[in-house]
C-alpha cells in the first residue's frame, strides 16, 4: 500500500472515529465499513449514497453535496452513530430530477436556497406556497399578500423570501405584509432582502438577533416594531429601507453593527437607548437627515459626535410634542398610547408612560394629559394624514384656527 493511500485511510479512521463518542464502540465496526467510501474523500468527510457529508468536531453531521442525478433522497438520522443535524447551502440545486426527499426531525439546520431549481420544491410550493421542513421555513418565494407564518415555526431560513441570484420573486414584489409567531427564534440572514413590497412586519417576541441583511432593500417599509429582548442588529439588517422614518431602539439592544441601517434616506429620527455599547462603522451612512435621539454622556452621543451626526438629548427640556411613542413621527400609535395613559389614570392605575412620553403627550402644555391633548393630537393626524406624518408642536394651548396648522418642532 502506497504512502498515499495509508494518510487516506489514516484520514478516514479519524474521521470515523470522531463518532465513537456518539456510538461508543459499537460505532468502530460503522467506521471499518465505510473505510472505503471515506477514502475518496478528506478527512472527516464521507459519502452515504448519493450524499456527501462532513463530521464536526462534536460529532454531528452536516449534509454538504448531493449527485445532481438522484431522482429520490433519505437521509438518515444518523450516520455511523452521529445525529445527522444540518443541511448546507444549495446542496440540491440543481439536482433538476429530483423529485422524492426524506428529511429526519434530527435536522435542525438548513442551508440558504437548499432546494432551489428541485422538482421536489416545485411541487411543495404549487401545494403552499410557505415550504415548512422540521419547523424551518426554507422557502416563501412564490408568496404573495398578507403572509402569515404558523405557530410551531422556530426558524426562517437564510434567504427564504429572497434569491440569492438576484432573481426577481413574486414575494419581492408582491408580498405586502408578514405575521411572525412568537415560536420564531431565529430569522436568517438575507430572510426578506429585496422584498419591495413589503409594507408590514410584525416581529416574534423571542427574536434577539436581526441577521445580516434580513431586511435589506424593503424600501416599503414605513416603520418596524423591534421587540424587547433584541440584543444585536447585525451588518445591513435593515441598508436602503427607504421608507422608514422614525425608529425606536428596545432597551434591551447592545449592539449595532456596520452598515445596519445605511442608505435609510428618509431616516430622520432614531431613538438609542443607553444600553448599547457598541456600533460598528458607517452604522447610519447616507441618513443625511437624522438626528439621534439619547442620554447624555451615552454611547450613542459619542457616536453622533464622531460621525458628526445631529443628537437630541432625551433628558433635557426640549421635547418633540406629540411624539408619544417616539419613533420621530406623529401618527395613530401617539393617538392610542395618550388615551390609553389618560383612561388608566382616569381608573386609578398607572399610565404606563416614561416622564418623556407624558411631556410629549401634553399638547397644551397645562401639565395634564387629558382629553384636550388628545383632541389635538387626534386634529394634527387628521390635517397631515397624507403626509408623512412630520413631527412636532408648540404648545397648542388657544392654537389658532388659520390656515396654518401645522406646528413647530420642539418646547423648551
Amino acid at each position: 500500500m502506497s504512502m498515499k493511500l495509508w494518510k487516506k485511510l489514516a484520514a478516514a479512521i479519524a474521521a470515523g472515529a470522531v463518532c465513537l463518542g456518539c456510538a461508543g464502540m459499537s460505532g468502530f465496526s460503522g467506521v471499518l465499513q465505510n473505510v472505503q467510501p471515506v477514502l475518496s474523500a478528506s478527512a472527516a468527510t464521507g459519502t452515504y449514497e448519493s450524499l456527501t457529508y462532513s463530521v464536526s468536531s462534536s460529532g454531528t453531521v452536516t449534509i454538504t453535496d448531493c449527485d445532481t442525478a438522484v431522482t429520490a433522497v433519505e437521509i438518515p438520522a444518523e450516520i455511523d452513530g452521529c445525529p445527522v443535524t444540518s443541511i448546507k447551502d444549495a446542496v440540491f440545486r440543481g439536482c433538476s430530477k429530483l423529485t422524492d426527499i426524506t428529511i429526519p426531525e434530527s435536522v435542525t439546520y438548513i442551508g440558504k436556497e437548499a432546494f432551489s431549481f428541485t422538482p421536489w420544491l416545485k411541487a411543495r410550493q404549487a401545494e403552499n406556497p410557505l415550504v415548512i421542513v422540521n419547523h424551518i421555513v426554507v422557502d416563501g418565494q412564490t408568496c404573495t399578500g398578507d403572509v402569515v407564518i404558523p405557530d410551531g415555526v422556530t426558524d426562517i431560513a437564510n434567504y427564504a423570501f429572497s434569491s440569492d441570484f438576484g432573481l426577481v420573486t413574486a414575494c419581492s414584489t408582491q408580498m405586502t405584509s408578514v405575521t411572525i409567531p412568537d415560536s420564531v427564534t431565529r430569522i436568517g440572514s438575507s430572510a426578506f432582502s429585496g422584498c419591495k413590497g413589503l409594507r408590514r412586519v410584525k416581529l416574534s417576541k423571542n427574536i434577539t438577533t436581526i441577521e445580516v441583511a434580513a431586511f435589506y432593500q424593503c424600501d416599503s417599509l414605513p416603520e418596524i416594531v423591534l421587540p424587547e429582548g433584541l440584543t444585536t442588529i447585525r451588518s445591513n439588517a435593515f441598508s436602503s429601507c427607504t421608507g422608514l422614518t422614525g425608529l425606536r431602539l428596545p432597551d434591551s439592544l447592545t449592539k449595532m453593527e456596520n452598515w445596519a441601517f445605511a442608505s435609510c434616506t428618509n431616516l430622520t429620527r432614531i431613538t438609542i437607548p443607553d444600553s448599547v455599547t457598541s456600533m460598528g462603522q458607517s452604522v447610519f451612512s447616507e441618513c443625511d437627515g437624522l438626528t439621534i435621539r439619547g442620554y447624555a454622556g451615552s454611547f450613542a452621543q459619542k457616536y453622533a459626535a464622531n460621525y458628526d451626526i445631529p443628537f437630541a438629548d432625551l433628558n433635557s427640556t426640549d421635547t418633540l410634542l406629540g411624539d408619544v411613542d417616539e419613533n420621530g413621527t406623529l401618527d395613530s400609535t401617539d393617538i392610542f398610547y395618550a388615551m390609553y395613559y389618560v383612561a388608566n389614570i382616569a381608573v386609578g392605575n398607572a399610565g404606563e408612560l416614561t416622564p418623556q412620553q407624558i411631556t410629549a403627550a401634553d399638547i397644551d402644555c397645562d401639565g395634564a394629559v387629558d382629553a384636550s391633548d388628545i383632541f389635538y393630537l387626534m386634529y394634527y393626524v387628521a390635517l397631515h394624514a397624507q403626509e408623512s406624518g412630520r413631527p412636532g408642536a408648540n404648545c397648542w394651548k388657544n392654537k389658532p384656527q388659520g390656515e396654518n396648522h401645522s406646528a413647530p418642532q420642539k418646547i423648551h
